[in-house]
């Protein structure tokens, strides 16, 4: 599986591609020029369970920490993953403004 990024006027997602076909996909769009919100993270049927969502999570947070970015899970696959897996508090736009206040 390849996840590959696209961020530009048609569309901005991270999609999964196994052959050259997308698998799965996390969308987004741009809130400012630091913070990116999640809306949906989807697999196709018939692809569930090969851990495809993860790997979009992953994905999305990996360009987030390279870039400087920060995202806001609305998608309640990504915020379930954020509440519970510690491992997104540096991107998650949401716990980073809870921690400062």
């Amino acid at each position: 599986m390849d996840i590959v990024h696209q961020n530009d006027a048609e569309q901005c997602a991270f999609l999964a591609q196994e052959n050259g076909v997308t698998v799965g996909r996390l969308t987004y769009e741009w809130a400012d020029g630091a913070t990116f919100v999640v809306f949906h993270t989807i697999v196709e049927p018939g692809h569930e369970g090969k851990g495809i969502a993860r790997a979009l999570v992953d994905a999305a947070a990996r360009y987030a920490r390279k870039n400087g970015k920060r995202i806001r899970p609305v998608c309640p696959y990504v915020e379930s993953r954020f509440t519970r897996h510690r491992e997104y508090d540096d991107v998650n736009a949401d716990r980073i403004s809870a921690d400062r206040r």
